[in-house]
């Protein structure tokens, strides 16, 4: 039996494209755009010029690859003198082009080195910032009814004794009705801070059924830690617009960890609350300053 083998036509090295070049000579698409990048070709050879082709991809080149001569064209001579000659490209040329290529080449990998490099200290700074989180939750939330209910903060006991006789009204009406309001803490005596902190608080021990003297207490004082958690956030969103990610992320480590906040967030007061529109309002004022727009700015 006489077995019939298949020649696979020639491919011309000057004409084929990328993925042609790469699956027949089974070479990189790197190394295919090179020879690309190179051409035309004379002699099969000169690809042996080109950064990355071995001796073993020349041998391969030379079997399945193939350099169509052109067709003259036919001109007519207008006058008798001589036609110069197109210039050939040397050696050097290719030489040339290769290192050039080759810093190319060198100068992608490095940015892409940079930019994973990047991606791991933007992973590693949002993993710090989690924990960091996470701890101030813990050092805000740790011993909320740390006095026993011995009630010992002054303005503490001055608004939770507000904030136990008040009582949610059933319509926008009857809150409007000042004189008769059950949400009118001057109808219970008289009060002096914001209504925020007093009414978040009510609002939400009556939804868990905490209303008692003792108990409306603790509800404040988680409602507190919760807003300096807010705080942090801000800090962190802040330092960060204003000097970066490292920054933010050092900021709110250092707010996660004072002492002072950590205790103003034990107490059922309005400082924590406070904390966050000061914050708040900090950055809004820096994000109106880059607002270059005339139809959002206000001529004084």
């Amino acid at each position: 039996m006489v077995m019939k083998t298949t020649q696979h036509p020639l491919i011309d090295i000057n004409t084929a494209d990328e993925k042609l070049l790469a699956t027949s000579l089974k070479i990189s698409l790197r190394l295919a755009k090179r020879i690309i990048a190179f051409r035309p070709y004379e002699k099969i050879d000169q690809l042996n010029q080109v950064w990355g082709v071995d001796s073993a991809t020349l041998e391969r080149i030379k079997t399945h690859c193939k350099i169509e001569s052109e067709e003259p064209i036919q001109t007519i001579e207008i006058s008798p003198s001589p036609v110069e000659p197109e210039p050939q490209l040397s050696t050097a040329h290719f030489t040339i082009s290769n290192e050039v290529l080759e810093e190319s080449v060198l100068a992608t990998d490095q940015k892409e080195s940079q930019v994973k490099e990047k991606d791991k200290v933007n992973s590693n700074l949002n993993l710090l910032l989690f924990f960091i989180i996470l701890i101030g939750a813990f050092f805000r939330f740790n011993g909320i009814n740390w006095d026993l209910n011995k009630h010992q903060h002054p303005d503490e006991r001055y608004i939770t004794d507000v904030a136990t006789n008040i009582q949610t009204v059933s319509s926008l009406k009857e809150y409007f009705d000042t004189a008769n309001s059950t949400m009118n803490p001057v109808n219970h005596g008289s009060y002096t801070y914001g209504m925020l902190p007093l009414f978040t608080t009510r609002i939400v021990a009556e939804i868990i059924h905490k209303t008692s003297y003792d108990q409306i207490v603790l509800v404040g004082r988680v409602i507190s830690g919760v807003f300096d958690m807010l705080a942090l956030w801000m800090i962190y969103l802040l330092a960060k617009k204003l000097f970066g990610k490292k920054t933010g992320v050092l900021a709110a480590g250092l707010y996660a960890a004072a002492v002072f906040l950590i205790q103003m967030s034990h107490f059922f007061t309005v400082d924590s609350f406070c904390t966050v529109f000061v914050i708040l309002a900090v950055y809004l004022a820096l994000n109106a300053l880059q607002i270059t727009n005339p139809k959002f700015r206000l001529d004084w």
